[in-house]
């Protein structure tokens, strides 16, 4: 169990170091999760609200 911790805590400081980096870089940065997938129609307005802003 310590090990699967150890690694989830591991990539939750990897990714917000990576986002944080982008950001600084100028890009913007939209997560998507899998489980957000599974509603395509909602998933296709979250994509759009997000793209449509930076145009």
């Amino acid at each position: 169990m310590a090990f699967w911790e150890a690694k989830f805590e591991a990539n939750v400081a990897r990714d917000r170091d990576v986002r944080r980096r982008l950001r600084r870089e100028g890009w913007d940065v939209l997560v998507v999760w899998e489980c957000e997938t599974e509603k395509p129609e909602r998933l296709r307005r979250t994509l759009g609200a997000f793209l449509g802003e930076k145009r």
